[in-house]
């Protein structure tokens, strides 16, 4: 693997309870995918068909790179299939550089919730890296609620490999 992003980190993932790391290797470039995840359609495109949030139009199809960082860049409905919303998720980024970004927000369910992501170059194309760490608003439906986020990351990451095989031909 190439050098890892480095960025200062808002608090620390080890306070969190419940956390978890997940990664998956692609045969793309790094800056490839990273263009592709560092957008909110590229994470609805993740989600679907079991989740999508909802986006203001200023910011569905700019990069997370334009967006303020260390204060909320928009207010999300969390809608189970796209159309039943279950959460409402306020969206702060507390870091971010080519590469990498720290996501420390909050929503009805989570009174924290934390994503890394970061997309590593490596030998034969790249590494994302997902780290999740959340408290519960309501602490009994923590190992729940770790459980459905393991499974939705594992989805995300089933779709992100998808995405990739369709690409590679027309990238390498």
């Amino acid at each position: 693997m190439s050098d890892e992003p480095t960025m200062k980190v808002a608090a620390p993932m080890s306070d969190l309870r419940y956390r978890f790391t997940i990664d998956l290797d692609l045969s793309l470039p790094a800056d490839f995918v990273w263009e592709r995840v560092s957008t909110m359609e590229g994470v609805n495109a993740e989600l679907m068909p079991w989740l999508r949030m909802t986006v203001p139009p200023a910011v569905r199809e700019r990069s997370l790179m334009e967006g303020p960082v260390g204060e909320p860049m928009f207010s999300s409905w969390l809608l189970l299939g796209g159309f039943v919303p279950i959460d409402r998720h306020t969206f702060c980024l507390e870091a971010i550089e080519e590469g990498c970004f720290q996501e420390q927000s909050s929503s009805w369910l989570h009174a924290v919730w934390r994503h890394e992501r970061r997309v590593l170059g490596a030998e034969a194309g790249c590494r994302v890296v997902d780290t999740l760490g959340f408290r519960p608003r309501l602490p009994f439906v923590g190992r729940i609620v770790l459980w459905i986020v393991r499974r939705v990351f594992e989805h995300r990451h089933r779709r992100l490999a998808r995405w990739a095989q369709t690409r590679r031909a027309n990238v390498l």
